[in-house]
């Protein structure tokens, strides 16, 4: 069912039914192999629905189709820009090195840095403290909610250890937001969310980007 989801996701960029689709190619071109829109990444979010996620050139925001089953038979039936979206876990220390932190939590982290280190390659900018980065969906394509809900399952069976981190690290539950300016949808942290973030003894930092052509005077 997913391969024929594609197809039907594929079709839609190619011949679209839906107005919003129609809309989102005439200012926009996705990235493309052998003349075929390349797909990133395919979301089932219960039986018969399907979000197909598409690149989109140029641009860090995606283009998602929804492809559900409809009178026994799958259907293109709705259309909308996903904003790029990086949720992580992020601990800062200046008492703590990495390899500490990494000993302390006892999950090995995405990335890593020391103090001294450069932030960029070329820049000469460097950490003021030691740096630990959990991410485990990094390119992946989704919703704020569920990459958030994603990451604290995953961070669930720790989390003691990371609040035992408190006294001698800033801990943060580090979001990073996309989106197309045109499209700049809203969040909802349900109060369950809330309290799994506060049991980690992390606060929230949120950073949030608009992408896209502007018409400036």
């Amino acid at each position: 069912m997913r391969d024929l989801a594609e197809k039907i996701a594929i079709l839609e960029t190619i011949e679209p039914t839906l107005g919003v689709t129609e809309q989102v190619l005439a200012v926009h071109q996705l990235n493309m192999h052998d003349e075929t829109p390349v797909i990133l990444h395919v979301d089932e979010n219960e039986a018969g629905v399907f979000d197909v996620y598409f690149g989109i050139e140029g641009e860090p925001y995606y283009f998602a189709i929804v492809v559900r089953k409809e009178n026994d038979r799958l259907i293109a039936s709705a259309s909308y820009i996903e904003a790029a979206v990086r949720v992580y876990l992020s601990i800062h220390s200046t008492l703590l090195d990495p390899s500490s932190m990494t000993e302390r939590v006892q999950l090995a982290p995405t990335r890593s840095y020391r103090i001294g280190e450069k932030r960029f390659p070329k820049s000469s900018v460097k950490f003021q403290d030691n740096r630990w980065y959990f991410e485990p969906q990094k390119d992946v394509p989704g919703e704020l909610e569920k990459k958030l809900k994603f990451l604290l399952d995953r961070l669930e069976p720790v989390e003691a250890n990371i609040a035992s981190l408190q006294d001698e690290c800033e801990i943060y539950i580090s979001i990073c937001y996309k989106g197309y300016k045109d499209w700049m949808g809203g969040w909802h942290i349900d109060k369950e969310t809330i309290r799994r973030i506060a049991a980690l003894g992390a606060e929230v930092d949120l950073d949030l980007y608009a992408y896209g052509e502007w018409d400036l005077p």
